[in-house]
């Protein structure tokens, strides 16, 4: 039943269990290496930031969509497109923030992996 409610529904919620991922993770290496005690640490701690921003962005823009999809049977095909590129972009520069050499996603792990699947989900 629930997969004849949207052809676009396995990817919403494949969307929103990565941004899921993204935001733990973020939060977890927030928590663990901002401190503030060395200016250094200052790039990697704002883009830590970025990373839950994003994954909060995200989490609450694929349950909406989701939710719309659940309850209404499809999201009006225009909000949905909207969505999408909007995240698609906020993907892209997550991607691109997050994963690079002085980001918390620099290290092949959860938030390397989620941000790309993200970013993936959300183009399609």
């Amino acid at each position: 039943q629930v997969r004849n409610r949207s052809a676009r529904l396995s990817l919403w919620a494949g969307l929103l269990a990565s941004a899921f991922i993204v935001l733990g993770s973020s939060v977890r290496v927030f928590n663990g290496d901002c401190d503030g005690s060395s200016a250094s640490s200052q790039e990697y701690c704002k883009r830590t930031k970025f990373a839950i921003a994003n994954g909060t962005i995200l989490c609450f823009f694929s349950i909406a969509i989701v939710g719309m999809k659940l309850m209404t049977s499809s999201a009006p095909f225009v909000v949905e497109f909207v969505t999408s590129i909007f995240l698609a972009v906020l993907s892209a520069f997550g991607v691109a923030y997050v994963t690079s050499a002085k980001g918390p996603g620099s290290q092949i792990g959860n938030l390397y992996y989620a941000s790309w699947i993200c970013f993936m989900s959300s183009a399609f």
